[in-house]
């Protein structure tokens, strides 16, 4: 056999072990880049940013000082390049098992495109000290990688043979908008929730459901507060309508998504309270942050289920009432 013959045996096989292996490294690229999105929060809340003054190093070093803030920060740069890891991982695999053709692969690509821009965007956050709207920008990035690679997972599964029940279809002609509504009303809650903390205003309104100052009479952080927890009561209302609707259908991946988000919403909203309540102990206000991350994955997996469905059934999903009448 020539070397040549022999490379492309190998490259053979590595391809085939790749694309086997793809639902395997999809889940551990989803679980590590939730890793360090809460990482990201847990250096959020316990003010750990400027943990390593310097970047990639850490006060010059590869290994931070004996500091627990240097040490906290330090995690989170290592689990971002954790899922630095498996997103490479993802993309070889899913080249390996997908063609340019399907929208999986296309979605795919962009992964490691946003992880590129998410490290250049973590460094300069460093470099700048931690300036609001970057480290503003940092967080939504980060949300945005953690919700595609959600919508990936899902909808990487096989949907042709799918057994629909009665109504699944109606289903989700008619609320694919809403869902797509909550998704991103989700991803604006979760900004609002970081502008909140790094303008200060996380305990700005004390009093519960509303601020306890008349309107006129509020201040900027203030608002900034209320803006969050309405921004939260749209989406709550939102997911209601989603979980509602999906207890009419039988297709067993929409009931069981449907009710874990609303499950994970609903601890949301008690981590929230309990926040303000109990002034902003580290660990629930870390655990919010976490629970946000994995709602929107949650979320983004319904998107993804949906998006299969209407992708390998397109002749029976019906169009809306709203697009009917266009």
């Amino acid at each position: 056999m020539r070397i040549g013959n022999f490379g492309k045996v190998i490259l053979s096989y590595i391809k085939f072990k790749l694309g086997n292996s793809f639902h395997m490294i999809k889940w551990a690229a989803l679980i590590s880049a939730l890793m360090a999105a809460t990482m990201g929060g847990v250096v959020r809340v316990t003010g750990s940013g400027l943990g390593c003054p310097d970047w990639p190093l850490c006060y010059g070093q590869i290994i931070p000082p004996m500091d627990i803030t240097a040490w906290i920060e330090y995690i989170h740069r290592l689990s971002g390049a954790l899922a630095g890891v498996f997103i490479l991982f993802l993309f070889a695999s899913g080249l390996a098992r997908y063609s340019m053709q399907d929208m999986i692969l296309k979605l795919i690509v962009f992964t490691p495109i946003i992880v590129i821009v998410q490290g250049l965007f973590g460094a300069y956050t460093v470099l700048t000290e931690i300036s609001p709207m970057v480290a503003l920008i940092h967080t939504g990035i980060a949300t945005a990688l953690v919700g595609l690679l959600a919508i990936i997972v899902a909808l990487s599964y096989d949907y042709h043979d799918a057994k629909l029940g009665e109504g699944v279809m109606d289903w989700v002609g008619s609320y694919w908008r809403i869902i797509l509504w909550l998704l991103f009303l989700t991803y604006v809650l979760i900004l609002s929730g970081a502008y909140v903390t790094r303008t200060g205003s996380s305990l700005a309104c004390q009093a519960i459901p509303l601020c306890g100052v008349p309107f006129a009479d509020m201040a900027e952080i203030q608002w900034n507060h209320m803006i969050h927890r309405v921004f939260a009561f749209i989406v709550f209302i939102l997911a209601f309508v989603v979980l509602f609707r999906a207890w009419q259908v039988k297709y067993v991946p929409i009931n069981k998504i449907a009710r874990a988000m609303m499950y994970v919403l609903s601890v949301q909203i008690l981590l929230g309270i309990g926040n303000v309540v109990m002034g902003l102990p580290a660990e629930l206000r870390a655990l919010h942050l976490t629970t946000a991350a994995v709602f929107f994955a949650v979320s983004s997996s319904l998107v993804g289920v949906l998006w299969g469905i209407k992708m390998y059934n397109p002749d029976d999903v019906p169009i809306s009432d709203s697009e009917r009448h266009k």
